[in-house]
């Protein structure tokens, strides 16, 4: 696109600018999703300015990956029927829509598989939900004709090229139990605690006063409480049920993990029923002063992120930065202090424009690109670097962005995790 070569870093500068764009609309749906559940826009504004400080709501930007994308189209959806069911005109175009953006977004992204769940728990009545069903039947049936139509363009496009879609999407990825299955129910509060930190462990707290309201009220109206509930309520109800649901597969089953991404789509609404809590909780005046307090923490925490994430190095902009115009990618060796490792291997970058040729290989067998990879797995804190003696010279050093605390909770387990922080690997630049 525009003449920039896809194998050069400055190709990235287009789709991290649609990741802004897409983070910026999903902010701006988590306030108008805040206030219609909240009813109060100085808690809306607080809990946007607590969500979009967090660590998880802005590490992904960088990365080309579906998960800001299929959060945007989740919070949307949440949003769109919130607000029908306000104007009280849910018809059966509402019902078709929401079916075909539900199956949208699980294509984009399954691992959001909860999300569909979400707008279609708002969408019931729940005080008498069998008599809705037969009343609302041909409502359903759009609900299922709108995602069947969308799952069906995607087949005809695979089947196209020799593949079914919906066969392959029976087929779970190889990496889904990569971590550890004793976090199945610590996972999410380990995340928070660790990687956002005191801003993490107060939402937790928060959170936990919503909770024992929550399930005050799950006690005293036991089966009538999705009846009697607000729309907050059923929906931390449909992601507590889902939360458990994975935490169990993950614990007991040895089915699958937790992944930091993962609790991406939980976040959103563990944050609007921890302000919700406090605001329950405390009296107006103490009420205003809590919030006023975590508006504040949220952007020292958010500028504590911004600074760290600021000496984050990544190998392609390095390799990039130091060598664009001077070698050519097939001159170096590389090593790795973990050994032979799996994970991605980071190539020299090509050259910024499609048209200019890589410049020649010049004479340099002799240099080294020491931990240039994603490492993985971790087995053991390395010994000594055979690399490094004293006939070697290291041309740069610095830290590897796997010691970044977010990116050892996306497929490490908690061993790894432990070895990582004792590592500090480091990227090294070795020559005779």
């Amino acid at each position: 696109m525009f003449g920039l070569n896809t194998n050069n870093p400055d190709s990235l500068i287009i789709p991290v600018l649609f990741n802004c764009i897409i983070v910026s609309i999903s902010l701006f749906l988590f306030y108008r999703i805040s206030l219609l559940l909240l009813a109060d826009k100085t808690s809306a504004l607080v809990a946007t300015l607590i969500y979009g400080s967090l660590v998880n709501s802005n590490i992904y930007i960088r990365h080309i990956l579906p998960y800001d994308t299929a959060l945007c189209l989740m919070l949307y959806l949440v949003y769109y029927v919130l607000k029908r069911r306000r104007e009280a005109v849910i018809n059966r175009k509402d019902y078709a829509l929401v079916g075909a953006l539900s199956a949208l977004l699980i294509a984009i992204y399954p691992g959001f598989y909860m999300a569909p769940f979400l707008a279609f728990a708002l969408l019931i009545q729940w005080d008498a939900p069998l008599t809705f069903v037969k009343e609302k039947l041909d409502c359903f049936v759009a609900y299922a004709i709108g995602g069947s139509a969308v799952l069906s363009f995607f087949e005809l496009l695979s089947r196209a090229g020799g593949k079914s879609y919906l066969l392959s999407s029976f087929h779970l990825a190889h990496t889904i139990d990569q971590g550890s299955y004793e976090e199945g129910y610590s996972f999410l509060f380990k995340y928070l605690a660790q990687v956002e930190g005191i801003l993490g462990v107060v939402l937790i707290i928060m959170f936990s006063i919503y909770f024992v309201l929550f399930v005050r009220n799950l006690i005293s109206y036991k089966l009538k409480f999705l009846a009697m509930s607000s729309d907050l309520d059923i929906l931390v109800f449909t992601a507590l049920g889902f939360f458990l649901l994975h935490a169990t597969a993950t614990f007991f089953l040895h089915k699958m993990v937790f992944y930091g991404r993962l609790t991406h789509h939980f976040i959103p609404f563990m944050v609007i029923a921890a302000v919700y809590g406090v605001k329950h909780l405390l009296s107006n005046k103490l009420g205003d002063y809590a919030m006023a307090s975590v508006g504040v923490l949220a952007v020292v925490s958010f500028a504590v992120f911004f600074f760290s994430y600021q000496k984050v190095e990544y190998p392609f902009d390095l390799l990039y930065s130091r060598y664009s115009n001077n070698y050519a990618g097939e001159q170096f060796s590389y090593f790795n202090e973990i050994g032979a490792s799996p994970g991605l291997k980071y190539d020299m970058p090509q050259p910024r424009w499609a048209t200019t040729k890589s410049p020649a290989s010049l004479k340099q067998d002799t240099t080294a690109l020491v931990n240039f990879a994603f490492l993985f797995p971790i087995r053991v804190i390395p010994g000594p670097n055979p690399l490094l003696n004293k006939r070697n010279k290291v041309l740069y050093s610095a830290p590897h962005f796997i010691n970044f605390k977010p990116y050892q909770f996306e497929g490490y387990n908690i061993q790894e995790r432990e070895l990582l922080q004792k590592a500090q690997y480091k990227y090294q630049i070795v020559t005779e």
